[in-house]
């Protein structure tokens, strides 16, 4: 669905297409919309009118794919039990699969920042990939985490990482092949911690 939110107090449904798949989380960058969708891979939208969105591509990832991050020319799924998955999405409407690499447990969500990815490993905490070689994705770093990491969202040295029933972690990856729980941080919440975005910066 695409929501017009320019009145806060009355969102408005613009429009709304299916996709092939289960879809879990979107990314949207420059008129387009990537979908992460499920059992289907990566579906790329048309969205550059709102009101007549457009599917243009898909491409199977293998695994089962949770998340999406799109930064320059490539997009990054999160893809289950398939790991990390690299695509270039130079030309959106033939995407192509590029690299990946294998991740310790479930690959649920995934964040960019510089030549690192970090994704959210379920099980197994943090993963950080080192995909300045995007043919060639490799491991550089790990940390486990409390409970199923599930998202990862990034802001200037910090991400923070929702770990379902044992609420938020938070991690300094200042240097990403040493990253460090930030325990003064970190919080259970009352329920399930799925997602999460952060919004604040750090001067």
């Amino acid at each position: 669905q695409i929501i017009n939110i320019a009145d806060r107090e009355a969102p408005e449904i613009r429009s709304q297409l299916e996709t092939p798949g289960t879809a879990k989380r979107v990314f949207v960058n420059s008129g387009f919309t990537y979908v992460a969708d499920g059992e289907e891979g990566l579906a790329v939208f048309d969205t550059g009118n709102p009101a007549e969105p457009e599917l243009i591509a898909s491409v199977d990832t293998v695994g089962y794919a949770s998340d999406v991050f799109v930064s320059g020319d490539f997009a990054y799924v999160a893809d289950g039990d398939n790991g990390l998955v690299i695509i270039s999405v130079a030309e959106p409407e033939a995407p192509r699969l590029v690299g990946s690499v294998q991740t310790s447990g479930r690959a649920e969500g995934v964040s960019i920042k510089n030549n690192y990815a970090y994704v959210a490993n379920g099980k197994d905490g943090l993963a950080v990939i080192d995909i300045a070689n995007k043919k060639s994705p490799a491991i550089a770093a790990s940390l486990n985490t409390p409970g199923f990491a599930q998202k990862v969202s990034i802001t200037a040295s910090i991400a923070y990482i929702a770990v379902g029933k044992k609420g938020m972690t938070v991690v300094n990856i200042s240097d990403p092949l040493q990253p460090t729980k930030v325990d003064e941080w970190c919080f259970d919440t009352n329920g399930d911690a799925t997602d999460i975005y952060s919004g604040y910066s750090f001067n």
